[in-house]
């Protein structure tokens, strides 16, 4: 390899490093607006029969600007739940009273909304499974 095609691989060596850092550094940023424009809105909390876990009914209202969503997410009982350090199971359009509830220490059941926009829907997480009606 030449001096020249050397600093030419170093170089997109180093483009790539930048735009990895660019990209991290845009997602901190991302929550870190969203913490500062936005609300975490806590509907209501259900701890699994072990009391490991919980489920949490959410949504994250940032004004008027923005579609309003309801969401799932599921933390450890003791911790204090946030969205960033536990993303949601569930998401769909608008505001609905979701209902989370627990069958055993392993299954999730999630009272869905019908005909409704589905964000996201997982079928399981953290070693649990998920079940919509």
């Amino acid at each position: 390899m030449t001096a020249a095609e050397h600093a030419r691989a170093n170089w997109r060596i180093a483009a790539a490093l930048v735009v990895i850092v660019l990209f991290v550094a845009s997602k901190r940023l991302e929550h870190a607006l969203e913490d500062f424009l936005c609300d975490e809105v806590v509907f209501g909390r259900v701890v699994s029969p072990n009391g490991r876990l919980a489920a949490v009914t959410f949504a994250v209202d940032c004004g008027a600007l923005s579609s309003f969503n309801t969401r799932v997410g599921i933390a450890p009982a003791a911790k204090p739940f946030n969205h960033h350090r536990y993303p949601d199971i569930f998401a769909v359009r608008n505001t609905h009273d979701l209902r989370a509830r627990w069958n055993g220490d392993a299954t999730l059941v999630i009272d869905a909304p019908e005909n409704e926009e589905v964000y996201r829907r997982r079928d399981s997480a953290y070693g649990l499974a998920i079940v919509y009606d």
